[in-house]
């Protein structure tokens, strides 16, 4: 299903609803804060207070020098506003000392320099948009009752509140990532049946859902780590089991003559040959696995590749009575690799072919190119002695794999995950496919 609703999104929206949540609280909130009015009030408000008192101007009584008459003329302009409507007005000399107002609470001095529309009152700033020259040694000045600070107030709760409602709505996204690290902590603790809940529809959910993935992964991991000891331990235990107790009749001669003797030496002998190349194919395994095979590239003609190793295992094919075909493209196929490795992978892919196809079947060994794609493929399809589940085709290349659990058949289970890491140190990839009654596997491989 597709994801309408991505997780930035979400984030802008839940951004985007906190400021309006936040905005719409604080519009009644405000209220209660904001006891005076704000900027572009007081700015108003100081241009009415300006004409009263230019009109006053035209007073005789304000160009006197006596502080009672200015003092009458403040309070006549005081009396026609409302009592919360009032503007404080001062007479201050050059210095900003304060000679007379109409404001009862005490003011010494007011900062009247600069022409800014913002003055300081006793540590507070209120709104000026005029300072008015009487002489050269006095100024009036108009002021609104509303500091500049009620605003800013305002915006830092406004800020506040929407934070604590952008942390409201987040909360449940934010606990559940909280809840992924706790799971995630499990699972590296070695807890792999762990899973982690599906929440959502975003990448928190995506991240879960791999995340359980790893775990499953990690888990199938163990389960193989767990069937290869059992599976190294069985195929050890056996053929020593065998040699030991040959051994020990040989030791209390119970045996009958020299030709017996020699039987049971014979035999000691294929199970030390079969240990020898277990311990071998565990080696070159585990050297290919972990990269510590140096490799000498050099062109490969693929083509007499797949002819030298059929011409050497025709004899066997022959003596199962199995119809070894070839079916090779007349071109050329070169690719750059390691002759030593590539003859490897198909010596092994033909003796599984040799070791599990049914008696009086066909082994087909197919040779391709694709010039488009710059790739060949090498494909060899066999009839299977059992029916193979899609289980059993999908684990073919897991190493000692086998799908006779009882592994009386020989071998170490190594040859197809010997093969898979060859063909991958090579940049290749393989795979194996049902095709009606054959079982079909295929490298690809990239040419030069």
């Amino acid at each position: 299903m597709k994801r309408i609703f991505k997780l930035k999104g979400q984030m802008i929206i839940s951004c985007f609803l906190s400021v309006i949540i936040g905005y719409l609280i604080c519009i009644p909130f405000g209220g209660l804060i904001k006891r005076e009015p704000g900027y572009s009030e007081s700015m108003e408000k100081i241009r009415m207070y300006n004409k009263d008192i230019v009109r006053e101007f035209s007073s005789a009584k304000l160009y006197s020098s006596n502080n009672s008459d200015i003092q009458e003329v403040f309070n006549k302009i005081s009396d026609s506003y409302k009592m919360k409507e009032r503007p404080e007005l001062y007479m201050t000399d050059e210095k900003g000392n304060i000679l007379c107002s109409n404001n009862k609470t005490p003011v010494n001095n007011i900062n009247i320099s600069g022409k800014n529309e913002i003055i300081e009152i006793n540590d507070r700033y209120y709104i000026c948009t005029n300072i008015m020259k009487k002489s050269d040694s006095r100024y009036i000045v108009a002021v609104s009752r509303g500091y500049i600070g009620d605003d800013l107030d305002l915006m830092v709760i406004w800020f506040i509140i929407s934070m604590i409602v952008f942390f409201i709505i987040t909360y449940r996204k934010v606990d559940y990532l909280n809840k992924i690290s706790e799971y995630v902590k499990k699972i590296a603790q070695g807890d792999l049946k762990t899973r982690v809940p599906i929440k959502y529809n975003n990448e928190i959910s995506s991240l879960a859902d791999n995340i359980n993935y790893m775990a499953k992964e990690l888990e199938e991991h163990d389960l193989r780590q767990k069937e290869f000891i059992t599976n190294i331990s069985h195929d050890l235990r056996t053929p020593l089991t065998t040699m030991i107790g040959y051994l020990d009749m040989i030791e209390e001669e119970k045996y009958d003559d020299e030709t017996e003797l020699k039987h049971y030496i014979n035999i000691i002998s294929r199970k030390a040959s079969y240990l020898k190349s277990m311990m071998e194919d565990f080696f070159y395994y585990s050297k290919l696995s972990s990269d510590d095979i140096p490799m000498e590239i050099t062109k490969i003609s693929l083509n007499e590749c797949l002819d030298m190793i059929m011409e050497e295992d025709s004899k066997g094919f022959a003596e199962k009575g199995l119809k070894l075909t070839k079916k090779v493209c007349m071109e050329e196929v070169l690719i750059d690799g390691d002759p030593m490795l590539i003859a490897r992978a198909l010596q092994n892919l033909l003796s599984n072919a040799l070791k599990y196809s049914r008696k009086d079947t066909d082994v087909i060994v197919s040779l391709n190119k694709d010039d488009k794609q710059k790739s060949c493929t090498i494909s060899v399809k066999n009839v299977p002695m059992d029916e193979l589940s899609d289980d059993d085709i999908e684990k073919m290349f897991n190493r000692l794999y086998k799908k006779d659990k009882s592994r009386k058949n020989g071998g170490s289970g190594l040859g197809l995950a010997i093969t898979k890491e060859i063909v991958k140190n090579h940049q290749g990839n393989i795979c194996a496919l049902r095709c009606g009654k054959y079982l079909e596997i295929m490298i690809n491989l990239n040419l030069i």
